[in-house]
């Protein structure tokens, strides 16, 4: 038998092209690193070469790594293959990501990148104030800049390079914002920020009137009580907080906050105190929570119940802490009132009962979903398989032949 030999299309083959690199997991493509994609797939073949060569989207999420061009010798080397592949990327959007600083070698490579600003799309720095203060130039040019993030580490200077984005509407910064920097603060819908002070949060997030989405990796300790009133946040949906140490507690900032449009809260604390201001933060905003992660460095206890039972919406549920009480586990399978009622999807990172466990997926699962109260139609738990019980596990291999989904976390 003959076989046929059939080429692979080439939009098939640009799209496995495209999944060859790391910004297929979110990063972005070394564009110095020339054994590396999209470089070395130009060196394969005519055909690979033309293909790769001729497709502008292979070219344009790529990043720099300044720190390599400590001479001039090096710089031009840089400055070569960073022009070439710009100039590869056509007229398509670019997404970048700079590391390095503002050396003096590196200002014909920093004049290149900036020739194309009209065409970023997601800008990353991770740098020091001088080199971010080098791109002030870009004021005014830089109109589909969508997404900015900026990482340094060293005295703030105001930034203004930024303040004319008019489709800038996520940003990320690892400093205090509102010292730092000039956004158009009023459009942003996504923000993220680190090492901030609960006051000057307060201070940035009364500007964002139309933010939809909020992370705050940390939350340092106040010198000072915060006196500002509560103020609402129309818009926001999504709020996530991490505060880590016995002396960082995201209360204060809760409890200046009201969110009626709140669906989704992550909170990473360090004890069980954070209860009571989750509960007045959901009470007070008169929201419909829907999904509710909680990590703390202690046990869930019945503290606990007060906020699932301000929370009659929710459908999703994610504990992580030292232990999950057999007093919590009673009092989610009490029917006086039943708390989270549409509970769908339960995931515990923590010591339990096997036994308690089993008890509250038997009373909140249901096949046909018939009984208020009986919605419960996924578990995801942590737990070594060597720990798991016979009775637990051939009990929830029943269930799972009943269109029950149980998953073990490592």
């Amino acid at each position: 038998m003959l076989l046929t030999r059939v080429p692979v299309p080439s939009e098939l083959l640009t799209e496995i092209f495209r999944f060859c690199g790391p910004f297929s997991n979110g990063r972005y493509w070394d564009g110095l690193l020339i054994r590396q994609s999209p470089w070395v797939l130009s060196h394969v073949c005519r055909r690979w070469r033309v293909t790769v060569l001729s497709t502008p989207m292979l070219w344009c999420m790529f990043s720099i790594d300044l720190s390599l061009s400590r001479t001039w010798q090096a710089s031009e080397g840089v400055l070569q293959l960073t022009s070439l592949f710009l100039e590869r990327s056509g007229h398509c959007s670019i997404s970048l990501a700079i590391y390095g600083d503002n050396s003096p070698q590196n200002r014909p490579i920093l004049e290149a990148l900036m020739s194309t600003s009209d065409r970023w799309e997601d800008l990353r720095i991770f740098s020091d104030s001088a080199f971010t203060q080098a791109l002030s130039p870009i004021r005014g040019h830089i109109s589909r800049l969508r997404r900015l993030e900026v990482h340094r580490d060293d005295r703030p200077i105001r930034i203004d390079a930024f303040a004319d984005a008019p489709h800038l509407h996520h940003a990320v910064l690892s400093y205090d914002p509102w010292m730092s920097v000039i956004l158009p603060w009023k459009q942003l819908t996504e923000f993220q920020t680190a090492y901030c002070e609960v006051g000057t949060i307060l201070t940035t997030l009364r500007e964002l009137v139309n933010l939809v989405t909020l992370t705050l990796d940390r939350l340092d300790p106040e010198d000072s009580d915060v006196t500002v009133q509560p103020f609402h946040l129309l818009r926001l949906r999504t709020l996530s907080i991490t505060a880590e140490g016995a002396e960082r507690h995201p209360g204060d900032l809760l409890d200046h906050l009201i969110l009626p449009a709140l669906v989704c809260l992550t909170v990473d604390s360090e004890g069980i105190t954070i209860c009571p201001h989750l509960t007045a933060l959901i009470d007070r905003s008169e929201c419909v929570l829907e999904s509710l992660t909680l990590s703390i460095d202690d046990t869930f206890d019945i503290s606990i119940a007060a906020v699932l039972g301000s929370t009659p919406g929710l459908t999703y549920l994610s504990l992580c802490g030292l232990r999950v009480s057999d007093e919590l586990f009673a009092r989610l399978m009490s029917t006086e009132p039943v708390l989270a009622p549409l509970l769908a999807s339960l995931t515990l990172r923590a010591q339990f009962s096997q036994e308690f466990l089993l008890l509250l997926v038997t009373s909140r699962f249901a096949p046909r979903e018939s009984e208020p109260g009986r919605a419960l139609k996924e578990l995801r738990i942590s737990l070594d398989v060597m720990d798991l019980e016979a009775f637990f596990a051939d009990r929830m291999l029943d269930f799972n032949d009943m269109g029950f989904h149980v998953e073990l976390l490592r």
